[in-house]
């Protein structure tokens, strides 16, 4: 399947790769820390995962990789997850996400390939997921930032609108995980988005959206939260319960 120049999507991952990715793009298996490395398979496809709605599920699991890959080596520190917008600068080559297609698993090296290509169209029709093979992402093709509400945990627990923003945030992150996990079509999805609406957990995207630029990306290094690191790693760590909390109201048992 081929995405036109012009096309809109998303990418998930997390605060600690954004400076680096701002000096090269996006490449393929950036983010894939000691945590990834030993629990997952290496990749099929060598390229960038990208999406609409589970583009929240990659960041999810950038930002819990990364906490959970700081706990094993004793560290302080903290991590967020975000999502970025990418307008393509030209056609790229979609193949199916292989975390969809579960039957990619049993087959021969020589056609895994080609059974994702072959299921491209169908994947991203039904889950808007899907790798662009052999694609880096260069930094004038990224527009904007998403992440969440960025204060530390005493203002938010203390002020409502920060609150409901912050629980909104991590609603976000959950839905995304929900339909990774259960496996969920568009039309599954949008029927859980409306139940979602129904209690004000729904905005479809993180609290803050910003340019992609240096100046951005200053400014969120420099916010107290981030540069505290103590505030960040109290941040990080009960983001990462809440959302784990989240998911077991939606009854699942989250791994990271």
């Amino acid at each position: 399947m081929i995405l036109p120049k012009g096309y809109c999507l998303k990418h998930g991952t997390s605060f600690n790769q954004l400076n680096e990715i701002y000096k090269s793009g996006i490449l393929p298996g950036r983010d894939r820390n000691t945590t990834k490395t030993e629990k997952e398979e290496e990749p099929i496809v060598h390229g960038v995962h990208i999406g609409k709605n589970l583009s929240y599920y990659g960041a999810s699991h950038a930002f819990t990789s990364f906490m959970h890959n700081n706990r094993q080596k004793e560290e302080i520190g903290g991590d967020v997850p975000i999502v970025l917008e990418i307008e393509l600068g030209e056609a790229c080559e979609l193949v199916a996400d292989e975390n969809i297609v579960f039957e990619v698993k049993n087959m021969g090296k020589d056609q895994q390939v080609d059974f994702l290509l072959s299921e491209s169209e169908r994947v991203w029709t039904n889950y808007e997921s899907g790798v662009l093979i052999d694609q880096e992402i260069p930094t004038n093709w990224i527009k904007t930032i998403e992440y969440p509400i960025l204060r530390d945990i005493q203002s938010i627990s203390k002020n409502q609108k920060y609150l409901n923003s912050y629980k909104q945030d991590i609603s976000v992150l959950a839905l995304a995980y929900w339909q990774y996990k259960t496996n969920a079509t568009i039309p599954d999805l949008d029927e859980m988005i409306v139940e979602f609406k129904k209690k004000n957990e729904f905005i479809g995207q993180f609290t803050n959206i910003v340019n992609f630029s240096k100046e951005s990306i200053a400014f969120i290094n420099n916010l107290n939260v981030i540069k505290n690191k103590s505030k960040l790693n109290e941040y990080a760590m009960t983001l990462w319960h809440e959302f784990t909390v989240r998911i077991n109201q939606l009854g699942l048992d989250f791994r990271s």
